[in-house]
């Protein structure tokens, strides 16, 4: 008993001087210079927001199953052509269309992301302007194979838009 009881008092002496462990953010901080950790929050900051977050129906009221029936493979391509219907003068996005095109994002179809990205960048479509978020997802749909997105972000990047990025780094997405 006196050997149990001697054990768990070492124990917990040993407990009590022993640091608390130690979260991989506060490791990465540790070892990743802060001009690196900024990119990587910066990198990483468009997936915070869950702006996928829709309403049952459009501004106009329709469902997106009117539009699209989930059985149809090729769901997000109708809701791409609805966004584009829906789109204002000039070519410019509407509230109605950024419906539209969420709904597409939602399906990972690159057209819709690229377009969407634009609209943030732009500030366009009733949507608050979001130039990290709407880079990052231009980004993201040139990766998916998206030559428009490709383009539109080899341009930012070459014209000096896009905060904290060398201009070299458009030959890149020029690829």
């Amino acid at each position: 008993m006196t050997f149990l009881l001697g054990g768990a008092i070492g124990a917990g002496a040993l407990y009590a001087v022993m640091p608390p462990p130690v979260t991989v953010v506060q490791r990465i901080e540790r070892v990743i210079p802060a001009d690196q950790q900024r990119l990587l929050r910066q990198a990483y900051y468009p997936l915070q927001f869950d702006f996928f977050q829709l309403g049952p129906r459009s501004p106009s009221g329709k469902l997106p199953d009117q539009v699209a029936p989930p059985s149809l493979p090729d769901r997000a391509l109708r809701f791409y052509r609805e966004s584009t219907r829906s789109f204002g003068p000039a070519g410019k996005p509407t509230e109605e269309s950024i419906y539209w095109l969420k709904q597409a994002v939602r399906q990972c179809e690159p057209g819709p992301i690229h377009e969407l990205g634009a609209a943030l960048w732009a500030g366009d479509g009733g949507v608050q302007k979001d130039r990290l978020t709407g880079f990052q997802l231009m980004r993201f749909a040139a990766s998916l194979g998206s030559s428009q997105a490709r383009t539109y972000v080899t341009n930012l990047i070459r014209s000096g838009l896009v905060d904290d990025m060398p201009s070299a780094n458009a030959e890149w997405y020029g690829r």
